[in-house]
């Protein structure tokens, strides 16, 4: 089954040097797709939280009227802070990240809504949707995304007694043909936004989530970059994975190919 798998896989690759590189680049310059819509600014979302420990420092605690109610922490990164919230209007649970820094800097505000943006231009099942962008009491940005559960695929690796690999759809005696299995989807993810001008410049095990009943989302897409437009300055990437222009630092020589390089590298880890 295994080798199966590794074959269509490495049809996909093929197919990707060989054609959804040149259709990525005619996507970019929006002769075969569309380009996104002008952006409009963000405008406020009603935000509270049920406990005002889980605020930020100046957030609204009391807004009895709000739309979403913050009811817990999900994780935390440099910039941000993902809450899990309450969508009183449509009665679900959703993700919100909000700048943990009540003086974040203004590039640092418009990173987060172009990340925003980006992610929420690209509708695809092993993308995470984003609902809304828009910005809390402070002025900073607020996103608004599906809710999901899952565990980091390089957990799966890193980890063979996992209990995630007990669940149905992970259960197999043979552990490589599961981890192809979710290689291909990513390979899905990174086609989809190739063929949108959009390449994610940091495809890896720990950027991707596998949920309870065999989900696989492409996290991360903060490094992300739209053909046709500037890129922020700065080293992107990491290491172990990079493609050779990545850690040249030769943007113009960035495209699809380069994450096609990654799915490579990941591929390496996996048979490694």
């Amino acid at each position: 089954m295994a080798g199966d798998l590794q074959d269509q896989l490495t049809q996909r690759l093929t197919h990707a040097t060989l054609a959804e590189v040149g259709l990525g680049m005619v996507a970019a310059a929006g002769s075969s797709i569309p380009p996104p819509p002008d952006p409009i600014e963000p405008g406020p979302i009603s935000l509270a939280f049920a406990d005002g420990a889980l605020a930020p420092e100046g957030a609204d605690v009391s807004a009895a009227d709000a739309d979403l109610v913050v009811t817990g922490i999900l994780g935390m990164g440099g910039m941000g802070t993902v809450y899990l919230a309450q969508q009183r209007t449509l009665g679900r649970e959703v993700a919100v990240k909000l700048a943990r820094h009540g003086d974040l800097e203004p590039h640092l505000q418009a990173a987060l809504v172009a990340e925003a943006r980006l992610v929420g231009s690209l509708e695809h099942p092993n993308i995470i949707p984003v609902h809304a962008v828009g910005r809390d009491h402070r002025g900073l940005p607020l996103l608004v995304m599906k809710r999901v559960e899952g565990v980091a695929w390089s957990e799966l690796l890193d980890d063979p007694n996992h209990p995630a690999w007990s669940r149905d759809e992970l259960a197999s005696e043979d552990r490589l043909a599961a981890h192809l299995q979710i290689l291909m989807q990513v390979a899905n993810a990174v086609h989809f936004a190739n063929t949108r001008g959009v390449v994610h410049r940091d495809v890896k095990p720990g950027n991707v989530m596998v949920g309870p009943f065999g989900e696989v989302y492409l996290l991360d897409w903060g490094m992300a970059l739209r053909r046709g437009t500037t890129p922020r300055a700065g080293f992107f990437g990491t290491p172990a994975y990079m493609a050779p222009e990545m850690l040249k630092g030769d943007v113009d020589a960035i495209d699809a190919r380069t994450d096609v390089y990654l799915l490579g590298a990941t591929l390496h880890e996996i048979l490694t």
